[in-house]
């Protein structure tokens, strides 16, 4: 984090915090010249980018979105802390982060049946805002945090080595990325700005309602692109037994899944989970897509337990949907795990209200952090793990090198 001073052009910016989000075009070449590098700074408070020279900058804290009982911001906390900066996986790396700023309240499911018009009401409500969006239709987290009408987006994505260690430094559609890796610049070593998604809204990035928005109407394509999938495709491939009977009577009157009774839900929930137990023992083969990660043009997707037994065919027009979606959303690369999860998950799909939200298929936790920020009164084990996570927090958030200058201060 820093803070712009001495700027003569635009002196209206001087004393505001702000993010480095990497070294201005041409630098590089100005440095090896012996000229001045500059630097790409945005301004949290209003994402104002501008371009400016080392001298007018100074290592400041994230002054915009600072949560006084923790003594830093959330963006902060990620970046020193190596219990959140080193998550791999995205539920958990997003609960460990609610849970730095509040207890976890129970679900809703992310329809407008349940939130009238949630993508408005998330655009408008005022105040310091968390949403956490579970979207398990593409096995991805998402955490929103919003202050006065701008936002900041916190996720990691599993590598995808068995040692949860990147396979090449830098990052390339499949590899996955660390929360640390997300909430910082992208470098020459770690090449985050090949990642899409880090380029639209990572790197610790403040975000204007019009720039988060495109986000919201990818989750609700998603929501389509699922409902399409499962009660036109995936769930009738399910090898059902005989007496199982394609109803809708018994179904509740919430159900978005179509022609299918909650006993065939059920099923093909089980047998979906009993075939990713198989798949993590004898692999998964993708037909009809390129080594790139691309679909080949025509062809149905085709997933397969091991190299013979075919699960499930995709069209190729909604494969491609979905695809298009993940990419937009994490960057990362489409597999065929997806298309069983969202079978795995059919049952919570219905949108039905959910105390825990276990088992749903899209859902919200949302805090008003003005009101849900600090330990609860009486609540002594609670008041402790904060008294820790905050002890935690203190010792690391100035622990780390400038990953440009190489101070101290965890820019």
């Amino acid at each position: 984090m820093v803070e712009v001073h001495g700027l003569r052009s635009e002196p209206s910016l001087n004393g505001l915090s702000g993010i480095i989000l990497g070294l201005a075009p041409a630098a590089a070449a100005a440095s090896d010249s012996g000229q001045v590098a500059r630097y790409h700074v945005q301004i949290s408070s209003n994402g104002k980018q501008i371009s400016c020279k080392a001298t007018n900058l100074r290592h400041a804290r994230d002054t915009f979105f600072h949560h006084a009982l923790l003594g830093g911001s959330l963006l902060e906390a990620v970046r020193s802390n190596p219990r959140l900066r080193d998550h791999t996986r995205c539920d958990t790396f997003v609960q460990t982060l609610w849970e730095y700023m509040c207890e976890i309240p129970p679900a809703l499911a992310l329809h407008d049946a349940h939130i009238p018009g949630w993508r408005r009401e998330f655009l408008t409500a005022p105040g310091h805002k968390l949403y956490w969006l579970g979207l398990e239709a593409i096995t991805q987290h998402v955490l929103l945090e919003k202050r006065d009408q701008r936002w900041r987006a916190f996720q990691s994505y599993i590598y995808s080595t068995p040692d949860d260690r990147p396979d090449a430094p830098a990052w390339h559609p499949g590899r996955g990325f660390s929360a640390g890796e997300w909430c910082n610049a992208a470098t020459a070593v770690n090449r985050m700005d090949l990642n899409p998604a880090h380029r639209r809204y990572g790197g610790g990035r403040s975000l204007s309602n019009e720039e988060i928005e495109p986000l919201f109407a990818a989750i609700d394509d998603l929501q389509a692109v699922t409902k399409e999938l499962l009660e036109g495709h995936l769930l009738g491939q399910v090898p059902y037994p005989a007496k199982m009977t394609r109803t809708t009577q018994d179904m509740g009157v919430e159900s978005v899944v179509a022609g299918f009774s909650r006993d065939m839900l059920q099923f093909a929930s089980r047998w979906a989970s009993l075939k990713l137990e198989q798949i993590a023992l004898q692999g998964i083969t993708l037909d009809g897509m390129f080594p790139s990660g691309q679909l080949i043009p025509g062809r149905p997707l085709v997933v397969r337990l091991g190299p013979a037994e075919v699960l499930l065919r995709v069209p190729h027009a909604l494969a491609e949907r979905a695809r298009r979606i993940k990419e937009f959303i994490c960057g990362e690369r489409m597999d065929g795990l997806m298309f069983m999860r969202m079978v795995n998950q059919c049952a919570g799909f219905p949108h039905l209200r959910s105390a825990t939200g276990d088992g749903m298929g899209f859902v919200v936790y949302g805090a008003d952090i003005d009101k849900a920020l600090g330990p609860k009164q009486g609540a002594a084990t609670n008041a402790q793990r904060w008294k820790e996570a905050r002890n935690d927090y203190k010792k690391a958030v100035w622990q780390l090198p400038c990953s440009y200058c190489g101070k101290e201060g965890g820019v």
